[in-house]
């Protein structure tokens, strides 16, 4: 899930911050969601999470909506991609079920793999002491 969630940042548009509250997110904007850039909803602008959320949301309760904006907007395919491959990749035992159903509404024949990420890992190590263990 971590991977997802460093590859789902990249996503993001650039320059993209969380929003201030929930509450601004849900009572500031009256327009439609921002689909050019991947939001589903407000709510899901208020950060990672709950935009992931929101995917999840959609796949399971509208998963016709969700199928006919990820073939019309091609940010919403790639995180779609990615939702799918955190749910069948939870857990060896729903995998079946849930590529099952994601096949069976049509969001896996949408859902576009993301192109590479790049994620840097910087570690200081010069605190570290080896030890010997017998």
């Amino acid at each position: 899930m971590r991977i997802v969630i460093f590859a789902w940042q990249t996503l993001l548009p650039k320059g993209w911050k969380p929003a201030a509250s929930n509450f601004d997110a849900l009572t500031k904007y009256k327009s439609a969601p921002d689909y050019n850039a991947g939001f589903l909803s407000h709510y899901g602008k208020t950060n990672i999470v709950n935009d992931f959320n929101i995917y999840a949301e959609f796949a399971f309760a509208e998963p016709e909506k969700l199928r006919e904006l990820a073939a019309t907007y091609p940010i919403i395919a790639k995180k779609l991609s990615l939702f799918i491959s955190a749910y069948t990749q939870f857990s060896a035992k729903y995998q079946q079920g849930f590529e099952d159903y994601f096949a069976r509404t049509g969001l896996s024949d949408v859902a576009v793999q993301p192109e590479n990420f790049e994620m840097t890992i910087h570690l200081d190590l010069s605190d570290l002491k080896p030890q010997i263990s017998q």
